[in-house]
C-alpha cells in the first residue's frame, strides 16, 4: 500500500509540475493514514502554480497599463490651437553660392514655442539625388542649435542644394534652402 501511495503522490506532483490542475488524488485510498501527507504535497504544488499564474496575470496587467499610458501620452499636435507662428530658422553655414572643398559644415539655429520635427537634406541639383540626410531630435524644444558634418564623395565639382525643413506642434512648417557647390 505504501508503494501505491508513493507512486500516486509522484504522479500528482508531476502532473502539477506540468501545469495540470485536475485532481488526481481520487485514486488514493482516503482511509489510509498517509493520505493527509499526499494531500499536503498536492496542495503545495497546486498553490505554487496558482501563485505563478497570479504573478503572470499581474505582469500582463502592468504591461497593459503601461501601453495605455504611453498611448495616451503620445504627441497628438493639439498643444495650443492659437499658435500660427512658424519656427524661426537661421542657417549660418554654408552660404549661398559657396564653393566648398572637403568637409561641409551645416550649422544654424531654430527657435519656436513648441518644436516638433526637423529634416536636413542635401541633394544634387542636376538629378535630385539625395546625398545627405539628418533628422535631429528636437521634439518639445523651444530652441535648437544644429551642427552637422557631411563628407562629400563626389569626383567632380557638383552643384547641390541644402534644404532644411522644421515643423512645430501646430503643423506650421518653415523651409529654407541654400545653393552651393562642392569640389573634391
Amino acid at each position: 500500500m505504501a508503494s501505491y501511495f508513493l507512486l500516486s503522490a509522484a504522479y500528482t506532483i508531476r502532473r502539477g509540475a506540468w501545469g495540470f490542475t485536475a485532481d488526481v488524488l481520487g485514486r488514493l485510498n482516503t482511509t489510509h493514514h498517509d493520505y493527509h501527507f499526499g494531500n499536503r504535497i498536492s496542495s503545495s504544488v497546486r498553490a505554487f502554480f496558482l501563485n505563478h499564474e497570479l504573478f503572470f496575470m499581474q505582469i500582463k496587467s502592468f504591461l497593459f497599463a503601461a501601453f495605455c499610458f504611453f498611448t495616451i501620452a503620445a504627441c497628438d499636435h493639439n498643444h495650443d490651437a492659437d499658435d500660427t507662428n512658424p519656427a524661426v530658422l537661421t542657417i549660418d553655414e554654408p552660404l549661398n553660392n559657396d564653393l566648398i572643398s572637403g568637409e561641409v559644415h551645416i550649422e544654424g539655429d531654430v527657435t519656436d514655442e513648441n518644436l516638433h520635427s526637423m529634416e536636413i537634406k542635401v541633394t544634387q541639383d542636376f538629378d535630385g539625388a539625395e546625398l545627405f540626410k539628418a533628422t535631429p531630435v528636437i521634439h518639445d524644444k523651444t530652441e535648437y542649435h544644429f551642427h552637422e558634418h557631411w563628407f562629400p564623395t563626389l569626383t567632380a565639382e557638383t552643384a547641390v542644394t541644402l534644404t532644411i525643413t522644421v515643423e512645430d506642434h501646430f503643423e506650421n512648417i518653415t523651409t529654407k534652402t541654400v545653393k552651393f557647390a562642392t569640389k573634391p
